[in-house]
């Protein structure tokens, strides 16, 4: 399979929070800065964990299927807080939540259990590929990964049955109490869960790899004889 398949959403985050898959996921931002220094492909986003949010609207509902999450994280520190990274989470219900934990590790809620990635905390100071996939929505495999690799699995997941409407938030909770203070860049969600190899491409050795994930022709001539024709003498007007 290609990365862009079922893929819902995509923002690369150069300077707005636009779809790049034209979906028309856009976000809407609150006190959000762009910048090369907030990104780490181009600009990024720039959260200050308190007002600071980008609201993906209604859509981006993976109910009744697998998911993926994934993207750069660039976290200054442990704040001894939540921190929400992306989430369908509302007072009502819970579909999704991506977060850091107090304690650093990254983490998944669906609205009645917390699996955190204990094995591996994601490092401060640098950027950071953290992704989530769930094989499916009762019962699959929930696998975190950090920098392209599997830290933990966990069996007979199942994905929140919050509402299929309720509000998406990238940076920041619903009622704006778990702020990210760090910057966020070339995130994405999917409806299927990518395989263990998808997720290192995205990683790519540190380097990354956005969407619409095209990789570098190969020269047609390469490994081929080439011919030179000697056109002197011959008149070409």
């Amino acid at each position: 399979m290609a990365l862009t398949d079922n893929i819902i959403g995509y923002w690369k985050m150069e300077g707005d929070s636009t779809d790049a898959t034209g979906n028309g996921n856009n976000g809407t931002d609150t006190t959000i800065t762009y910048s090369t220094g907030n990104g780490k492909i181009g600009q990024g986003a720039g959260f200050n964990g308190t007002s600071s949010k980008i609201s993906l609207g209604t859509g981006l509902s993976v109910a009744g299927s697998a998911f993926t999450i994934a993207g750069w994280v660039y976290v200054t520190a442990d704040l001894g807080t939540f921190q929400n990274v992306f989430s369908k989470r509302a007072a009502g219900g819970t579909q999704y939540q991506m977060h850091i934990d107090p304690s650093g590790y990254m983490g998944f809620f669906n609205g009645s259990s917390t699996y955190e990635s204990s094995a591996s905390a994601v490092a401060t100071g640098q950027w950071v590929h953290i992704a989530l996939t769930l094989s499916a929505a009762s019962s699959g495999q929930l696998i975190h990964y950090v920098n392209g690799s599997a830290v933990i699995t966990t069996n007979s997941v199942n994905l929140g049955s919050g509402s299929a409407t309720t509000a998406v938030y990238m940076g920041n909770r619903y009622d704006g109490n778990e702020g990210f203070a760090s910057n966020i860049d070339e995130f994405g969600i999917w409806s299927r869960a990518l395989s263990g190899a998808e997720i290192t491409s995205l990683y790519n050795s540190g380097a990354g790899f956005q969407y619409p994930f095209l990789t570098p022709t190969t020269n047609y001539l390469k490994g081929r004889k080439r011919s030179r024709v000697d056109f002197t003498g011959v008149s070409l007007g």
